[in-house]
Parts: structure tokens; C-alpha cells; sequence
């Protein structure tokens, strides 16, 4: 375990964190899905010391306060047509503005939790305690701030916590190919994949979820190749944190059961049954409450069942399903909606089935059981997905996968790839097809979030009347005013915090990409082997 061996995955690590700070900064605060109320829920534990009651539990008055006070993301200004969207707020007269940011910038949260009068239900409330409990003790530590910094405070220690998901998708794709040059390549990618981004740079479960997934992958094909206690052990215990984090670790949990008997190791799936227990009792608490174990809102709403979710597998549009949820696990455009042109995403959409067609090739001639294992598991939670699709399709009409979900195993797709190339292509040509995807990945996040996000943010674009978003005209003037407007709410923060990260970040993703050119053709092996 020498330093040079892993300097390349410690400097992914920082271009991740340097790329989800841009975005933080990029993005408002509560412009995450349902960021609101996923601090709703942080601020509720925090300030009680106990789980939220029920669905019907209220915003505190400061939450909804700072929600009309506004802006607000578009989809935020649909369901709820008294608060201000992005573009109304830019379209108000300066005065009218400063004085709503003046207010935002002197909102505090208070010690005790007072519910608002009326509006916004804590619907977040059938998410297992975990993540809450772990940002509750920093929330509490920053309440003497501003709301909208300590807002961004909770947020900046979820991408720490979330950041985890970096180093273990070294260890989980070397182990997967016993490659440090595939481990290199896929971690490589992973840090500069744009959907990462808007689903963990958010106060939001998935920054705990997402990095717990890959953990759980990880020793799963450690158990598969060494059969050891210890590893078995592992594997429990991080399937006990998932199940106290997620309800989406259930079809996980399930797979690795099945798996577990598969490898005749009955023994070992029920010491899982036995180490978890404890995680299962919140979904036995949400199963009184609402009636529903997982707690799910369009679930509770449309009170389903197994019978009458498959009775509407036919009737959905599953091509339909499977292009929106590819299109948002490649840029989600937060809950404004902002889209990349879609040319961007079906391109790397294409190339990835490409790449996928050489990683079945992979599976057909290796030895090794722990890319199929791993494949198992990831085709389990994609049927799982489809299961949460029918739910919402009974309560909405709309079958919908949202991208992010697909997020937990962002790291295993990162293995996809890189084998699926080392298999379909030769030499320098695998080094090369890497190099290229890694580039055209850090242009569509570099592009995602200074030309489309920052631009839309700070009143330089707007969406027109048909829905879609203005195009943006990049002028070196802008670059002071975006940064500026950016950052407006924290006082703190340097007014050209914008373009001095930006540039970090572009700095270090191309010294990366060419680092990995130059690294993989002194290998004595050949490239990528």
C-alpha cells in the first residue's frame, strides 16, 4: 500500500469534492429534490431528539418562511402556485429582490421546532433515521448562523459523507477486476459523471445511501472470493446501516439473500436475518402509521397492492420509462428541470450499451464469479425500480424511474464500462476509448453547470413560454455578476468564489485525464489490461 500507488484515486477524490463544492455553490440551497424537506427532517431530529410523527407533521415556520421568500424551483412553483419561481424572482425589479434576499439572509432556525400554520407536509417522513441523526449534531452546531448558511453547511457535510463513494469505487472495481489500471479507469469516470452530482450535492439520504450501496457491492464480491467470516460480517453490518438509511435497500438486502443460498451458505443468510433486525424496525413503524412498509407517498396515496401493481405492468410505457430514467441518472437538471440537449445524454447513453454488449463478453469468458454476482444484484434493483414505477403510475397516472435512484450503483456502471471497452478493444485503444469518455464526461458536467445551471440561477437565462430553457450567450462581463448573484446569500463567501473553483476543477479533471494517458501507456502490461 504504497502513496503512489493510490494517488490517482485520492486526487479523483479531491476532483470530486472541488466539482460538488462548485455545485453547491452553483446551486440554491433547496433547489435539490425535495432538499426542503429532507432539512425539514435533519431540523425536526436536531431540535426534539426524536423521528418525525407522522406525514402530517408541518414545515417549521422558518422553512416555509424561506420557501416563500423564494425562489423556488419550477417544479416546487407547479404544486404549489403561491410560491415564486426562478423566473419570476429575476423578472421582479431589483429593490423588490434585495429586500427578499435581506430577509432570507436574516431568517434563523429556531431552538424548538414550531410547526407553520398551514402548507407543506413533511412527506419525507418514511425515511429510516440514520442520515438525519448523522446531520443533526452539525445542524445544531451552525443554528446560530443564517438559515441559508447553515443550510449550506448541512449540505457541504452530506458531500463529505457522500464523497466516500470515490475511494470505494477503486477497491470495488479492482476487485471486481483485479486490475488496478480498471479500478484507475473507473474511478476516473465516476468523478467526472455530471448525475452524480444533482442527486448527492443535496441534503438528501442518498449522500449516505449512495456511498453504502457501493459498500455493500464491494464486500459482496469479497465474500464471493474469499468465503471468509470476516467478510460475511462486513457485508451484514453494512446491510444493516443500508436498511437504517433507505427503503431502496430492501431489494439489495433481498438479492444478497438469494445469492447467499445460491452459494449454498444458508448459515450466512440467516445470520443477515438475525444481524438486521434492528433495521427493520422503522418499516414495521411506518407499516402502522401508514399502512404501507416502506412508508412511500404515492404508495400510502393510492393504498396499492402487489395485485394491483401488476396489474398495471401492461398499461405502462416502459420504453418511455427506461429514456427518461437514463436521461436523468445522465443529468438530472435539479428541480428546475434544466435540460442538456438531448443529443448530450442519448450519446452517452448509446456508448454506454456499447460498452455494456463487451462487459456481457466479459462475463461469458471470465472465471471469476463476482461480476456475475454483482450483475444479479444490479438487475434485482432495476426490477425494484420498475416496482416503485408502477407505484407511481397508480397514484399519478405517470409511470416515473427518476434518474438519481439509479445513482447507488453508479460505481458497478463504472465497471460495466471499463471492462466492456478492455474487452471490445486492444491496446492503446482501450486507453484511448477511456480518455475520450472521461473528457466528453467532464464537458457535459463543465457545460451542466456553468452554462446552463449558473446562467438560469443568477437571471441570465429563463424558460420561455413553450417550457424550454432559454439558450445562454456566454460573455466574459457575466463571469463578476454570475459569481456575485451566486453567492449572495452568504456574506462570507468570496464574490468570485464561481470562477476560482471553476477553474480548479477544470484544472485538475484535464491534469487527471492526461495523468491516466500518460500512467497507462508506461504500463509494462500494455493498457488497461
Amino acid at each position: 500500500m504504497t502513496a503512489g500507488r493510490y494517488a490517482f484515486p485520492l486526487l479523483c477524490w479531491v476532483f470530486f469534492l472541488l466539482a460538488a463544492m462548485l455545485t453547491a455553490l452553483v446551486v440554491p440551497v433547496g433547489e435539490g429534490f425535495d432538499e426542503p424537506w429532507h432539512m425539514g427532517y435533519v431540523q425536526y431530529v436536531a431540535t426534539t431528539g426524536a423521528l418525525p410523527p407522522s406525514p402530517h407533521l408541518r414545515l417549521s415556520r422558518e422553512m416555509q418562511e424561506f420557501l416563500e421568500i423564494g425562489p423556488v424551483g419550477t417544479v416546487l412553483d407547479r404544486l404549489y402556485p403561491k410560491l415564486q419561481s426562478h423566473d419570476s424572482y429575476w423578472m421582479a425589479d431589483p429593490e423588490t429582490r434585495n429586500q427578499k434576499d435581506t430577509r432570507a439572509r436574516n431568517l434563523r432556525f429556531s431552538a424548538a421546532y414550531v410547526e407553520a400554520d398551514s402548507g407543506f407536509e413533511q412527506y419525507e417522513s418514511h425515511q429510516p433515521p440514520l442520515y438525519y441523526l448523522l446531520c443533526a449534531p452539525v445542524f445544531k452546531l451552525w443554528t446560530a448562523t443564517s438559515l441559508p448558511s447553515a443550510f449550506l453547511l448541512v449540505r457541504i457535510w452530506s458531500v463529505l459523507i457522500a464523497s466516500t463513494l470515490i475511494p470505494l469505487t477503486f477497491l470495488l472495481s479492482r476487485e471486481v477486476s483485479q486490475s488496478v489500471s480498471i479500478a484507475n479507469a473507473a474511478t476516473l469516470l465516476t468523478a467526472m459523471f455530471p448525475g452524480i452530482y444533482p442527486d448527492l450535492v443535496r441534503v438528501s439520504n442518498d449522500a449516505l445511501a449512495v456511498p453504502l450501496a457501493t459498500a455493500a457491492c464491494l464486500m459482496l464480491a469479497r465474500y464471493v472470493r474469499t468465503r471468509s467470516t470476516r467478510d460475511a460480517g462486513g457485508l451484514g453490518l453494512i446491510l444493516l446501516t443500508g436498511l437504517a438509511t433507505k427503503a431502496f435497500f430492501i431489494p439489495i438486502f433481498g438479492c444478497v439473500l438469494l445469492n447467499m443460498l445460491m452459494l449454498r451458505a444458508p448459515l450466512v443468510a440467516g445470520s443477515f436475518l438475525a444481524l438486521t433486525l434492528p433495521g427493520w424496525i422503522f418499516y414495521i413503524r411506518n407499516a402502522t402509521i401508514t399502512g404501507s412498509f416502506t412508508g412511500l407517498p404515492e404508495t400510502v396515496q393510492a393504498q396499492t397492492s402487489v395485485v394491483s401493481s401488476f396489474t398495471v405492468v401492461l398499461q405502462i410505457d416502459w420504453i418511455g420509462v427506461i429514456r427518461l430514467a437514463a436521461a436523468t441518472h445522465i443529468w438530472t437538471g435539479f428541480w428546475s428541470l434544466l435540460p442538456l440537449r438531448s443529443w448530450m445524454h442519448q450519446t452517452v447513453f448509446c456508448v454506454f450499451l456499447l460498452a455494456s454488449a463487451g462487459f456481457v463478453l466479459h462475463l461469458l469468458k471470465s472465471k471469476h464469479a463476482t461480476a456475475r454476482v454483482l450483475s444479479v444484484l444490479y438487475i434485482t434493483y432495476l426490477l425494484a425500480l420498475m416496482y416503485y414505477a408502477t407505484q407511481t403510475f397508480q397514484s399519478t397516472t405517470q409511470a416515473i424511474i427518476q434518474g438519481w435512484y439509479i445513482t447507488p450503483f453508479v460505481a458497478f456502471e463504472a465497471c460495466v464500462f471499463t471492462l466492456g471497452v478492455a474487452q471490445l478493444l486492444k491496446g492503446g485503444y482501450r486507453t484511448a476509448a477511456v480518455s475520450i469518455a472521461a473528457f466528453a464526461l467532464l464537458a457535459l458536467l463543465i457545460y451542466g453547470t456553468l452554462f446552463v445551471a449558473a446562467p438560469y440561477y443568477t437571471g441570465f437565462t429563463s424558460h420561455a413560454p413553450s417550457g424550454h430553457l432559454r439558450p445562454y450567450s456566454p460573455a466574459v462581463a457575466d463571469i463578476p455578476i454570475i459569481s456575485a448573484r451566486a453567492v449572495r446569500l452568504f456574506p462570507l463567501l468570496p464574490t468570485l468564489s464561481i470562477p476560482v473553483v471553476s477553474l480548479a476543477v477544470l484544472s485538475l479533471g484535464l491534469s487527471l485525464i492526461a495523468g491516466f494517458v500518460k500512467k497507462e501507456s508506461k504500463r509494462p502490461d500494455g493498457p488497461i489490461e
